[in-house]
């Protein structure tokens, strides 16, 4: 598995991060994952602009660093040509990990048949009110 992490290339499984990383403790990241059409990031369907800007915004709205955009979209162009699905995950100390992966298996069957999914009903906690 070929991934880009903090700026570096790299293809074993496992990457080391502090064990009080905020994204590893409370999942604070910011991500976006693409579907890059025939290994083209500018093809009109994968939106790549429409990803970098909501990235940009969302980084933004909660003052976390700005990584280097260029650096990113070259990392993406390049393991675009490996994998049709690409996620990019920001995490607040301004580090960035670009992953890919292949289509699901059974893509046709999904889009053919759609996905089932349930709402959870409202859950009554005894959390005090941060009003």
């Amino acid at each position: 598995m070929l991934y880009w992490w903090n700026g570096q290339w790299f293809e074993q499984e496992v990457i080391s991060l502090p064990v009080n990383d905020p994204g590893l403790l409370y999942g604070a990241t910011v991500f976006t994952t693409l579907r890059v059409y025939q290994q083209w990031l500018d093809h009109p369907l994968t939106h790549w602009a429409d990803h970098g800007d909501r990235l940009q915004q969302s980084l933004f709205a909660l003052q976390w660093p700005a990584p280097d955009l260029e650096q990113i979209e070259q990392a993406a162009r390049h393991l675009s040509q490996h994998y049709p699905i690409l996620r990019v995950t920001c995490f607040p100390s301004g580090q960035v990990l670009i992953t890919g992966r292949e289509l699901t298996e059974d893509l046709q069957q999904r889009q053919q048949l759609g996905i089932k999914a349930w709402l959870m009903p409202p859950v009554v906690t005894n959390v005090p009110s941060q009003n």
